[in-house]
């Protein structure tokens, strides 16, 4: 999903890099925060998101709150962290910045608030400066771009399009391509996966009624492995 991360010179981060970046990030921090705003969300509500993150059961998420712990200070201190990691958090900001209008001018009522619950705790994770590393981040990249994954083209097709076109080093991973290339559901999570999305992305033409029949077999082989002997 993401490029690698570029090497620092001889292991160090330039300060003036790094100062550069920090600026790029808090510009873009307070740019969604103020979108966030403009869309319904107060400074409560996004206080509110970052424990429902974890409460909804987004799990990359739970993941970087264990790791920074509770509760996560809504605007302060500030953005950190190393040179390489402001890069990064830079161009996943980014991204978060090209799919917020989009959910907000589609989405409506329940969905909508879920969606900027889901945002404005990414932008808090990161604004508040509780994660603040490589590891961490990457959990918020998985968390974020699941639904960007996974979702029909019809969906999504806009957001990857303005990726691609301000070179953000993300790319879509098609894990239904995945699982047919390589013959065999791996996890409980690309079966549930499998079952929920063969209908859409069937009907959103990204499955071939050939794909389908290859597909129900090794759904079929999973289930089969997975009952109790």
């Amino acid at each position: 999903m993401t490029a690698a991360d570029p090497p620092d010179q001889d292991g160090q981060s330039s300060p003036l890099d790094a100062a550069a970046l920090l600026s790029s990030v808090s510009a873009r921090v307070e740019r969604l925060r103020g979108a966030l705003a403009a869309a319904g969300m107060t400074e409560a509500g996004l206080t509110a998101a970052v424990q429902a993150l974890v409460e909804a059961g987004h799990q990359q998420a739970a993941r970087a709150m264990t790791v920074t712990g509770l509760p996560v200070p809504v605007g302060a201190p500030a953005p950190r962290g190393s040179a390489r990691f402001l890069a990064r958090a830079d161009s996943f900001l980014a991204a978060v910045e090209v799919a917020l209008p989009l959910v907000t001018a589609r989405e409506t009522g329940y969905h909508l608030q879920m969606t900027l619950i889901h945002h404005g705790g990414h932008v808090e994770f990161i604004g508040s400066g509780s994660v603040h590393t490589l590891a961490q981040l990457r959990y918020l990249e998985d968390d974020f771009f699941t639904y960007w994954n996974e979702a029909p083209d019809s969906q999504t097709r806009a957001f990857w399009g303005q990726v691609q076109a301000e070179g953000l080093p993300y790319q879509r991973v098609d894990h239904l391509r995945l699982i047919l290339t390589r013959g065999r559901i791996a996890s409980r999570t690309e079966y549930e996966f499998a079952v929920d999305s063969v209908v859409v992305a069937g009907q959103d033409g990204r499955l071939t009624q050939a794909d389908a029949s290859l597909l129900a077999p090794l759904i079929g082989a999973y289930e089969q492995r997975r009952r109790p002997r």
